[in-house]
């Protein structure tokens, strides 16, 4: 059985960290990894808090995706655009500030792996979670 992609559109404020936390462990329920729902959760915070800083413009966006895997999840943070209009987060692992680059050291010892996506519509930070082992 091949599961959809939770995903949810936020703007890209800190007060919405909890929404997104209700969102993450629904779909770590949906998605029957619930023992492994904290650690998910916080890897989706500091991958969030890295786009949040990178946002712009009040009316940014940030789009969160879980995405099933065979032996997981994908958490997903993406400030895609459509085509043509311009990109506002740009986040890389070398250029933030210390409590960024900290975060990101939470992800890669939480993470089986993770990495940043930049494409033509926006950037994707991303982490693989192994939930299943």
């Amino acid at each position: 059985m091949i599961l959809e992609t939770s995903r949810i559109r936020i703007p890209a404020e800190s007060d919405q960290a909890t929404i997104v936390r209700q969102f993450v462990r629904l779909a770590c329920h949906r998605y029957g990894c619930d023992a492994e729902a904290d650690n998910v959760l916080q890897v989706t915070d500091e991958l969030l808090s890295s786009a949040m800083g990178h946002a712009h413009h009040a009316d940014d966006t940030l789009e969160v995706g879980i995405v099933p895997t065979q032996h997981g999840v994908r958490v997903e943070i993406c400030d895609c655009t459509a085509p043509g209009e311009p990109r506002v987060v740009t986040a890389t692992p070398s250029n933030g500030r210390e409590d960024e680059r900290q975060g990101l050291r939470i992800v890669a010892s939480l993470a089986h792996e993770w990495g940043i996506d930049e494409l033509a519509t926006g950037t994707t930070l991303w982490a693989e979670m192994d939930t299943h082992a």
